[in-house]
């Protein structure tokens, strides 16, 4: 005989094993990402040549022209910020400044003014300044406009210098003019007061003589 048991099928089993949730990305990642964690503060200017991610407290001033610069959720950053891509997600009073991108995820609250050539603002986020989307002066553009400032000096002070010059040489000529003496013969005064008697009076008076005579 056969039991009825056997002939079922087995029940499927559930599974229990334990699904990983996928996060998205929300900070710079690679190798040459540096931490500040949530126990450290820092008061001062930050400077570096790798991506940074900051959990802890900033009081100062973040510089990274290059390179990557994430604040999260945790973070709390009382400073201007300068990077490539500046992703925020915690709590910022300061101006961005990012060369490419400027991300404000749903929890960010930041006061001050972002400029970047793209800028994201998601749902959630809260935000209070102003937005300039052109493209940021980089250390090269500011180091062309500063020759460019130079060299327009030099021409300049060369242009005064040829304008004093021409000056001090006219000043010459009219000295030079004016010290010259008049041209023709001089006059004595005795010539100019006593003029000489002609020829027809002096023989008019001879003949006055001799018909005396």
């Amino acid at each position: 005989m056969w039991k009825k048991d056997e002939d079922q099928p087995d029940q499927q089993t559930a599974d229990t094993t334990p699904r990983l949730a996928t996060a998205r990305p929300t900070q710079p990642s690679g190798p040459g990402r540096a931490t500040i964690g949530p126990s450290i503060s820092i008061r001062g200017d930050v400077t570096g040549s790798e991506d940074l991610l900051i959990q802890g407290q900033i009081d100062g001033s973040v510089t990274l022209d290059d390179h990557s610069v994430g604040v999260g959720s945790e973070g709390r950053v009382n400073a201007n910020i300068t990077g490539r891509i500046i992703t925020i997600e915690g709590r910022v009073e300061g101006d961005l400044t990012a060369q490419e991108q400027i991300i404000l995820r749903g929890s960010a609250h930041v006061k001050g003014d972002i400029k970047a050539p793209r800028v994201v603002l998601e749902d959630g986020a809260t935000f209070r300044g102003l937005v300039d989307m052109g493209t940021p002066r980089t250390k090269a553009d500011e180091k062309a406009a500063d020759g460019k400032a130079a060299m327009s000096a030099k021409g300049g002070g060369g242009a005064s210098r040829s304008g004093e010059h021409a000056a001090s040489t006219s000043d010459t000529k009219s000295s030079r003019t004016s010290s010259a003496p008049p041209s023709g013969p001089a006059r004595s005064p005795s010539d100019s007061s006593s003029p000489r008697p002609s020829s027809s009076a002096k023989d008019k008076a001879g003949t006055a003589d001799r018909t005396g005579t």
